[in-house]
Formats: C-alpha cells, structure tokens, sequence
C-alpha cells in the first residue's frame, strides 16, 4: 500500500484525480520508488512529492489529453519515450493505457534500470526500457522482443530532451506511418525552432498538426505539445548516427546544421 499522504496529492491533482483508484496507487508506488531513489542516484531535480504530481505525472498525463483534442483516440499498441530519464512520461502513460507496449530510450545506464525497476514495483508488465541511443534505434528493425524500432511506433514522444530540429529527426524515423510524434514544450522554446518545425516535418516524412496548449495551477508560462503525423516514410539516411543529431541539429531543407 502506498503512502497515505502521497495519494492525497494525487486526489488533488486534476487530472491524476480522474484516474481510477488502482491508477492512482500505481502512481503513489512510482513517485515513492522515484523519491527513495533519488536519494542516492542523481534521477532528477525534483525532490519533493508535491512538486513531482504536477511536473512528472500531471504534465505526462498532458499526452493523453493533446491525443483526445486533436481526435486521436486511445488505442495504441507501440509507443517510445525519447530520452525517457527516469520514466517520464513513460511510467505514468503506461499505468493509463495499459494495451500499449511502452518502450523507454535511455542512453544513461543508471536511469535505464530505475526505470525498468520502478515499473515491476509498480506492477507494470507493459514498460520496456532500452539502454540505447534514439539515433541508433532507428536504425533497427523489430524483433519478437522488441517490437519498438524503425517505423513500428504508434506514438513517439520526448519531453524537453532536445531541440525540436533533434527531436524530429530521431522520433519520425521511429513512428510508423499514420503514427504520431508529439514534443513536449513550453511557450519559452526559441521561436527560430517553432518557425523551423513544419519544414522539417516536411523532410522527414511529417506534416504538423495543431499544438496542444494547457498550464496547470502556480504556471507563469504556457505548456505545448507539438503534434506531427508520419505522412510517408522517412528518407532512409535520416537520423544520422553517432550523436550527430545533437551535436548538429539540421537547420532547414538546405540540410545545413545550426551553428
């Protein structure tokens, strides 16, 4: 059973009160696993519980509200949590839509088995991390263990890992076509990327969708989460290897990179 102060945040946070009672003890597990870890391995910046309701699991939660406002439902089989850190969004999506098969991509080895081991605390048979890099997953093809590689996912998301030009160019290949990649960002993210965000769906096999905008309660700043659909498959040199895609994001179809 799960500390009793900590489900109380959870019942006071909107959107994690809505969940149901199991969810919410899930969630209780994860944050407690994560606080209790945190202690001794550099996890995140976040150190006490009230604080990590709203940035861990109320903004990862934010997913599914941006699938159901744009007109997507709920029904996905494969999704990938770029850069997924200590599981998030990766741990709370993967107690609310339990028929997803949620895959977190993690280079650091540390936050990797936290994550891996935070999801058998919680119960959670549906989350897979893998100890890689993004640019090199998508070079892959799945396997009968691992169904998350080059355009096998529904859903590819990341949260503030890199810049959006990055992001686009390792997600896509990812998703598959018809899927989604959404970009968790706020509204102080540089307008030159924002700007550069539909030319470079473009090029790697997207086309932007409207943005989701919310906030939640003590925000001096609007959350977005920018939304592209895989159109057509991407250009089978795209990402490029070796880090590159961080080092050199692509600046625009002229495929100079930001300097």
């Amino acid at each position: 059973m799960a500390n009793t102060e900590i489900l109380t945040l959870f019942e006071q946070q909107p959107i994690t009160a809505a969940c149901t009672a199991q969810q919410r003890e899930q969630f209780a597990i994860i944050l407690e696993q994560l606080l209790e870890a945190n202690k001794t391995i550099n996890l995140t910046a976040v150190a006490d519980a009230a604080t990590a309701v709203t940035i861990h699991f109320a903004d990862s939660l934010a997913l599914l509200d941006a699938l159901r406002v744009n007109g997507h439902g709920a029904q996905f089989s494969v999704a990938a949590d770029i850069g997924a850190g200590a599981g998030f969004p990766t741990l709370p999506c993967a107690v609310v839509m339990p028929q997803c098969q949620w895959y977190a991509v993690e280079s650091t080895g540390k936050k990797s088995r936290f994550t891996q081991a935070c999801a058998a605390a919680a119960g959670l048979t549906n989350v897979h991390a893998l100890n890689m890099r993004a640019e090199d997953l998508g070079h892959t093809e799945a396997t009968a263990e691992v169904l998350c590689a080059r355009e096998t996912c529904d859903i590819v998301t990341a949260r503030a890992v890199a810049s959006i030009p990055t992001l686009m160019e390792v997600g896509l290949p990812l998703v598959k076509v018809g899927g989604l990649l959404m970009l968790f960002k706020t509204d102080h993210t540089d307008p030159a990327e924002l700007k550069l965000a539909s030319t470079l769906a473009h090029e790697f096999g997207g086309s932007r969708e409207p943005d989701y905008l919310y906030s939640f309660a003590g925000d001096t700043y609007r959350r977005m989460i920018l939304c592209i659909r895989k159109i057509r498959s991407c250009p089978g040199n795209y990402p490029r290897a070796n880090g590159i895609p961080f080092k050199k994001p692509l600046a625009s179809s002229n495929k100079k990179s930001i300097k």
